[in-house]
C-alpha cells in the first residue's frame, strides 16, 4: 500500500513539475455581468449560454441569487450570448472578445409579452473598452487587408503609443526603453534576450489576432517596463480549413540606398505558406498546422573592403497545435513551433586576370 501511495505521489510531482515547465501566461478573456428584470431587481435562475466557432462545444451558466454570471478562459474570438428564463423575453448579444480582456456584459429581460427589434449596423472598434487594461487587438484578416506586411510588424505600427525610435528601429511602447517591452506567441515569451524585440517565432498565416498592452496590464506577465505583445495563432475548428500562399519578392524591387557601395541582386524569391486545420472529434480535438518556407537572397557588401557578396539565407517556420476538451468546461491546448535557418555566402574577388570569379564560403 505504501508503495502504490509512493508510486502516485511521485508520478503527481512530476506531472506537476511538467505543467510548471511548459507553463505560459492566460492568452483567454472573460466575460462576466449582471442581469435585472424591467424594474432593475436582479434575476436569479437565468440560463446563460455562450457559443462562438473558436469553442468546442456551449459553455453555459446560471445566475446567482445576486443575478450576477461569468464565464473564464474564453480563447478569443467572436460569442453569441444568449439569456432564457421562462416567463421573461429571450435576449441574445453578439460581442467580441480579445486576449486576455475582461468583458462586462449587463443585461435587463422583459416581460415575454413585450418584444423589441434591436439592429445594429457596423462592428465594435479593435480598442479594448470597458476593461482597466489600456490595449488594441488586431485581427488578421484586416491586417491582410491593408497594404503593409502581414507580420507583427504592421500590427505594432498601427498600434498607438507604439513607436520605432528605438536602436535599429526597435520598438518603444508609451515611452519606454526598447528592451523594456515583452513579446509574447500564445503566451510564451520570444523576446530575444539582447534588445527585447520579438523573434519571427510564427507564420503569418496562421496568426489569428495580434493584441498589444500599453497600460493597465496585469501583474501576471512580469518582466515588462513597456508594453506587451501578444500574438494568437488559430485552433483549427469544427469544420476543415486551409490555404496556401505564394508570395514573391525581389531584391531588384527596392531603391538603392545612397551608399556608393549598395547593390541589388535581381533574382525572384517566392515564400511558401500553408496552413491546414479542422476536427479529429467535433467539440472535443482540434488540430491545426503551419508552415513557411523561403530562400532569400540578397546583396550585401564586407565591412572594411566594401566587396559585394550575395547572402543566401534559407528559413523554415513551422507550427503545430492540438486543442483537446473533456467537456467545455475544460480544455487542454498544446502548441510547437520552430524555425530553422542556414545562410550561405557568395562573396565576389578580383582574381588574378582581373576578372570577377565567385568564391563560395
Amino acid at each position: 500500500m505504501i508503495r502504490i501511495l509512493n508510486t502516485w505521489l511521485s508520478t503527481a510531482a512530476i506531472l506537476f513539475a511538467v505543467a510548471a515547465a511548459a507553463g505560459a501566461q492566460t492568452t483567454t478573456g472573460t466575460i462576466s455581468g449582471h442581469v435585472a428584470d424591467g424594474q432593475g431587481l436582479a434575476l436569479p435562475g437565468v440560463t446563460v449560454s455562450a457559443d462562438s466557432p473558436n469553442l468546442q462545444g456551449t459553455r453555459a451558466a446560471t445566475t446567482s441569487q445576486n443575478g450576477d454570471y461569468v464565464f473564464t478562459l474564453l480563447p478569443p474570438g467572436q460569442y453569441t450570448i444568449t439569456f432564457e428564463l421562462s416567463g421573461f423575453e429571450r435576449q441574445q448579444r453578439k460581442v467580441t472578445v480579445a486576449p486576455t480582456q475582461t468583458l462586462p456584459l449587463d443585461v435587463v429581460m422583459g416581460l415575454s409579452g413585450i418584444t423589441e427589434n434591436v439592429n445594429v449596423v457596423g462592428r465594435t472598434s479593435d480598442v479594448l473598452t470597458q476593461t482597466a487594461q489600456v490595449a488594441v487587438d488586431f485581427k488578421q484578416d484586416m491586417i491582410a487587408a491593408l497594404p503593409t506586411n502581414r507580420d507583427i510588424n504592421a500590427a505594432l505600427l498601427l498600434a498607438p503609443a507604439v513607436h520605432p525610435t528605438g536602436p535599429a528601429g526597435a520598438y518603444s511602447i508609451s515611452g519606454s526603453m526598447s528592451f523594456e517591452n515583452l513579446f509574447m506567441v500564445n503566451g510564451v515569451n520570444v523576446s530575444e534576450n539582447l534588445r527585447g524585440q520579438a523573434y519571427d517565432l510564427y507564420i503569418e498565416d496562421a496568426i489569428q489576432e495580434t493584441t498589444i498592452a500599453t497600460a493597465g496590464v496585469s501583474a501576471e506577465y512580469g518582466r515588462f517596463g513597456g508594453g506587451v505583445v501578444n500574438v494568437i495563432t488559430k485552433s483549427g475548428g469544427n469544420s476543415f480549413s486551409g490555404s496556401f500562399r505564394d508570395t514573391l519578392n525581389n531584391d531588384n524591387w527596392r531603391a538603392l540606398s545612397p551608399f556608393a557601395s549598395d547593390f541589388k541582386v535581381d533574382k525572384t524569391v517566392p515564400t511558401y505558406e500553408y496552413t491546414l486545420g479542422g476536427p479529429i472529434v467535433k467539440d472535443h480535438l482540434w488540430f491545426f498546422g503551419a508552415g513557411r518556407n523561403q530562400t532569400q537572397e540578397s546583396g550585401r557588401t564586407l565591412v572594411f573592403t566594401n566587396i559585394p557578396y550575395t547572402f543566401t539565407d534559407r528559413i523554415g517556420r513551422y507550427e503545430g497545435k492540438a486543442t483537446y476538451s473533456v467537456n467545455p468546461n475544460h480544455t487542454f491546448q498544446g502548441s510547437y513551433s520552430k524555425i530553422r535557418g542556414a545562410g550561405q555566402q557568395h562573396v565576389q574577388h578580383l582574381g588574378v586576370d582581373g576578372r570577377q570569379q565567385p568564391q563560395h564560403a
